[in-house]
């Protein structure tokens, strides 16, 4: 596919996003053209956040529950692998039921999926259909329809509300049963934290069995997604993300910051000669090379000019 959709707005980067360009060193000092926010390096403020944090706690008496709460429908995870992974666990296959993935998904969601059937494998039908052929699979056996947002290396919109990563999402509105967010991809947080909601009628209709070890005695679990709760987050994680979210809400404001994302437009490369790689970087063009071609991604510090850059480059 060649290069789409370059027209430039040359008002498009918003005075107050570019106030805070500076907050990330290696893209204000100018000798890079970083458009690849999915391994964004931290800003200064991020970076700072888990000491200031740590040493708040110093002298209080009983700390950690004040490091982890959340409303009762959202839990935390390690990442969007394992949240999802939790779920797919915790339901109850039967013979005959059927599993139906995109085969252009992420590795991790075939991996992960098959991974966590196990006992229902002999009994389940698993479909890896491309979009256009998906919809012919899907029956009155299937109990399971797991998509991304986005998709992680083809920047592909799954869904009708035409999600950004890093704009506001109604998950209610949205009338999922369950949905995963990390925070490593955009929000230049590091990786071993993620969010799970789990729409509490699922967990009464289907009672998914949350995977942890228990005695061979019932147990009674929550009736929200504190089921899948642990005490071993990453309370690193769990600092800057608060940082980051701050930021986000408070000073970018996430309706500037999509409006801003919007402007830059959308850009598919299908670049796959391993010439091109070395060609960016030395015109200082940061991307990130996959088995599609190349993935340009970006943030709250691109502008315009960025966009510009790229297509001269090309």
């Amino acid at each position: 596919m060649p290069l789409v959709d370059i027209e430039v707005d040359k008002q498009s980067s918003s005075p107050s996003i570019a106030t805070f360009r500076h907050l990330v060193p290696l893209v204000n000092q100018g000798s890079v053209t970083y458009l690849n926010a999915s391994f964004a390096p931290p800003r200064t403020s991020l970076s700072t956040k888990p000491s200031s944090n740590m040493s708040r706690k110093h002298y209080t008496t009983v700390p950690k529950p004040k490091w982890q709460a959340c409303p009762p429908n959202i839990t935390f995870t390690g990442d969007t692998t394992e949240a999802p992974g939790s779920v797919n666990q915790g339901l109850h296959f039967k013979p005959g039921d059927n599993v139906v993935l995109l085969d252009s998904k992420h590795p991790n969601t075939h991996i992960n999926a098959f991974s966590t059937i196990d006992t229902a494998k002999k009994a389940t039908k698993v479909t890896a259909a491309n979009v256009p052929t998906c919809a012919p699979y899907v029956d009155d056996r299937t109990i399971v329809i797991r998509l991304s947002s986005v998709m992680f290396h083809s920047g592909q919109w799954n869904d009708v509300a035409d999600i950004l990563g890093f704009a506001i999402v109604d998950v209610q509105n949205l009338e999922v049963s369950a949905a995963a967010f990390s925070l490593h991809k955009g929000f230049q947080c590091p990786t071993g934290l993620a969010a799970l909601y789990i729409d509490p009628k699922v967990i009464k209709d289907v009672n998914v069995t949350p995977p942890i070890l228990v005695p061979d005695a019932p147990a009674v679990y929550h009736l929200s997604a504190q089921r899948y709760d642990h005490l071993n987050p990453s309370l690193i994680s769990g600092a800057v993300a608060k940082a980051y979210l701050s930021f986000y809400f408070d000073v970018l404001g996430p309706q500037n910051l999509e409006n801003h994302l919007y402007t830059l437009r959308y850009l598919i490369l299908d670049l796959h000669d391993e010439r091109w790689m070395a060609h960016f970087l030395q015109n200082g063009v940061i991307v990130t090379p996959y088995r599609l071609g190349v993935r340009v991604s970006f943030w709250f510090c691109n502008n315009s000019e960025h966009a510009t850059k790229l297509v001269r480059v090309l």
